[in-house]
């Protein structure tokens, strides 16, 4: 994994991202399982966004009180009803949020590559809508499902509406640009154990890309 000369610490990693519902997580906790380094961006949100934080001074001051609990931690139901409702809203509060996530990204990424792991992945919801895709990553990993499974996934996992879970998926990309854009396509409408083999396959590639 290390670089011959100094270069952005993308070259050096893979991007995974994927519509809400695709299953995008879980093949990033295989990809972990398997040896690979991973960044969550989520995560990095989480953090951008913490209880007392500047970020969440700011958000708190243009969104009102209202998304934060009482005891200060953030009401990430109520602004995600916000956001998703508003695309200008949604493009606010990325401007709060972005250069906050990519600064500790990059800290992050030092971090794991200071240990020379076979693949560092950088797990990104908004790869495309934020143009992330254009840093210079070694590899882009799409993961995708069928619009109808990923719209359940979502209602289930974060006890949202059909309407809503829909919304959600109507301010990402369409899934076709994702295909297209994307150098690898990991199809996950089938069961865990397809879903495991196609990883399998596809980190053991990369592995082999960076030996050579």
């Amino acid at each position: 994994m290390k670089c011959p000369v100094k270069c952005s610490w993308h070259n050096q990693a893979v991007a995974l991202t994927g519509s809400s519902g695709s299953g995008k997580s879980t093949v990033a906790e295989i990809f972990k399982r398997l040896g690979a380094e991973t960044i969550s961006a989520d995560q990095l949100a989480g953090r951008a966004l913490a209880q007392h934080s500047p970020g969440l001074a700011e958000v708190v001051k243009y969104f009102g009180s209202g998304v934060v609990h009482p005891d200060g931690s953030l009401n990430r139901a109520e602004l995600g009803r916000i956001i998703f409702a508003d695309k200008e809203k949604r493009a606010i509060l990325e401007q709060f949020t972005h250069p906050i996530i990519a600064y500790l990204a990059e800290a992050e990424a030092e971090r794991r590559l200071a240990g020379n792991p076979p693949l560092l992945v950088y797990d990104c919801p908004l790869l495309f809508e934020t143009g992330l895709d254009r840093l210079g990553f070694q590899e882009i990993v799409v993961v995708v499902a069928e619009q109808e499974l990923c719209i359940s996934r979502i209602m289930r996992r974060d006890g949202l509406s059909d309407g809503e879970a829909r919304n959600r998926l109507a301010a990402q990309f369409p899934v076709e640009e994702k295909q297209r854009r994307a150098g690898i396509v990991i199809d996950n409408s089938g069961t865990p154990a397809e879903l495991e083999l196609q990883v399998k396959k596809i980190y053991s590639e990369l592995v082999q890309r960076n030996k050579s």
